[in-house]
């Protein structure tokens, strides 16, 4: 049996938007404010650039101990519809 005592959530959105004349998207990773930038967080919203597909980018996430808590899409005037993922795992 796991001893999650000490563990503590944290939670990311997975933001993904349209790339107008394009059928590509553009995704980021937004950890929050309070937790800081560091090397991961970089690497990961580096990676997610280089990504075309919403469900590879679910999936590196998902590789990098991430599950879905829940998602939806925001209509943005300017930028269209945003897809939001929230993220969380387990840290200690």
């Amino acid at each position: 049996m796991e001893d999650n005592s000490y563990a503590v959530e944290q939670y990311c959105i997975v933001i993904a938007s349209p790339q107008y004349f394009s059928s590509k998207i553009k995704l980021l990773i937004d950890f929050g404010k309070e937790s800081g930038t560091n090397y991961d967080q970089q690497t990961d919203n580096e990676a997610l650039n280089t990504m075309t597909s919403l469900v590879d980018a679910l999936n590196y996430m998902s590789k990098k101990g991430w599950q879905l808590a829940s998602s939806y899409t925001y209509n943005d005037p300017t930028k269209g519809a945003l897809q939001h993922y929230m993220m969380r795992k387990k840290v200690r």
